[in-house]
């Protein structure tokens, strides 16, 4: 029996409705569209559990540049990890290996490595120990 290729819907969520000047907004402040995107993102995030924000104002430059860190990181030797700062539950930023974090306390472990970050400028502190 020949098999049929899966397809895969991702929903795709248009983030231009916010700016992208790093200022956070006050819920008074929000426009009508930015709500609907945020329900929008709610909705995709509730009910697939992934999407695609497109019109994010990050260059393919920096997306790039992100990606081939992110794939060095997690190409780095068991010693190497074990160097990194460890994930801070208070910040929820640093390393967390493999298996070691279960978001769903029924299942088992999730099969994920992860190095969680913030903006430098907004949290200095958080950034000792990274490489």
């Amino acid at each position: 029996m020949e098999e049929k290729p899966s397809t895969f819907d991702l929903p795709v969520v248009d983030f231009a409705a916010f700016s992208h000047d790093g200022q956070g907004l006050t819920e008074q402040q929000q426009t009508q569209l930015q709500k609907e995107v945020a329900q929008q993102i709610d909705e995709a995030c509730r009910g697939h559990g992934f999407l695609c924000l497109r019109n994010t104002g990050i260059s393919r430059d920096t997306l790039r540049r992100a990606f081939a860190v992110s794939k060095d990181l997690f190409a780095l030797d068991s010693d190497a990890k074990a160097q990194l700062k460890k994930l801070d539950p208070s910040t929820n930023t640093g390393f967390s290996g493999l298996g070691n974090e279960a978001l769903n306390a029924r299942r088992r472990p999730d099969l994920k490595e992860v190095f969680n970050v913030r903006r430098p400028r907004d949290n200095p502190d958080l950034f000792q120990g990274t490489p």
